[in-house]
This record gives C-alpha cells, structure tokens and sequence, in this order.
C-alpha cells in the first residue's frame, strides 16, 4: 500500500526507500511464500530491485540469520516434538527453563511455531510456550487441508486459518492435552 501512494504521488524511487518497502513485502509475504503473496508482491519488489536495492542479501539476513539462542530454541523444538494422527499432528514444546537457560527473548521465539508444519506429512503443528508464571501460550499453523482458528476456538482462542492461538492458564500437561484432543477432533472432522 505504501508504495501505491508513494508512486501516486509522484515520490522518486531511490534505493534506501526501495530497501525500506523491500523489507515490509519481504516480512509481510514470507519471503513471498505465504497466501497472501500476490502478483503485486512481486511488482513491487521487482521495482525495489529496479531501484537497486540487493534482494538476496536482505532476504538472507531477515530468514537465514539466526542468533544463537534463536538456534537453540530450534534445536528444542525439533528435541521435543512428538507426532500425533501417523505424522499429521506435530507437538512441540518450550520449556520457561530452556527459554532462560538459552537466553531467548522474544525476537529469539517469533515464528517458531512454524516449526512444526516444516515436516512433510504435518498438516497442524502445535508450539506450547511456557510463559514466566507457568502458564502456557499455544501457537497453531496448519497446511491448506486444516483450519487452525477452528482448532484454536474448541479452547477458547482464535486467529486465522493458517495461523492461530490460545492461552491456557493451567499446567502444559494440561494445555498440551486440550490442544492435542482439539486438533485430533478437527483432523478427523476433515477428512
């Protein structure tokens, strides 16, 4: 949208606003992945490429760079994961202690969730987050056969089809179960 007005108004295009619109395509799409990625997401980066910015290199710093505690919290939630329905359902698990013990702050847990849907044969991939108090945050993605707010809703949260969540302010063996029967209950209703 920002480049719509920014060419309605007549804005000369110079590289360091090109990388700036750049990046906001870049995140918003995925790196032009996500569903929401149209054929103006690719217009407006190939201008931001035609204004000279470097696109592989902004790409590769924003989804292939990753701190070292963000490392390490991949490393638990690929540690933790149990499959669920023949490898259809994925759980994964963050621990307040691994979280602490690893030094991650909240840059280091964005998009972790996402996680769980990378392995081929999961369709919903659970992320249960222990919050400081013991409680627990539930991050949901799901492939295009499942609905992740639909799952989400059974336990009382929300948010889109692909992506979604809830909180839980029980124990994680608790919320692990609720999430585990509700995203059972919704992989059954779909097939």
């Amino acid at each position: 949208m920002l480049y719509d007005v920014l060419t309605a108004l007549g804005v000369k295009f110079t590289a360091d606003i090109a990388e700036c619109i750049y990046i906001g395509v870049s995140t918003d799409t995925g790196c032009f992945k996500f569903s929401n990625t149209t054929a103006h997401s690719h217009a407006v980066a190939a201008a931001c490429l035609t204004a000279g910015i470097d696109g592989g290199e902004i790409n590769r710093v924003l989804f292939e760079t990753k701190s070292r505690p963000r490392f390490e919290m991949e490393r638990i939630v690929f540690d933790t994961m149990e499959f669920h329905e023949n490898g259809a359902i994925a759980v994964a698990v963050l621990w307040r202690r691994d979280i602490d013990h690893a030094g991650a702050d909240m840059d280091d847990l964005d998009s972790i969730a996402s996680l769980t849907r990378q392995i081929e044969g999961v369709q919903i991939g659970i992320t249960l987050t222990e919050k400081p108090d013991g409680t627990v945050r539930v991050s949901v993605r799901t492939t295009k056969e499942m609905d992740a707010a639909a799952i989400c809703k059974k336990v009382g949260g929300g948010g889109h089809v692909r992506a979604a969540g809830a909180s839980f302010t029980c124990r994680m063996a608790e919320a692990k179960a609720a999430m585990l029967k509700a995203a059972e209950e919704q992989f059954h209703a779909a097939k």
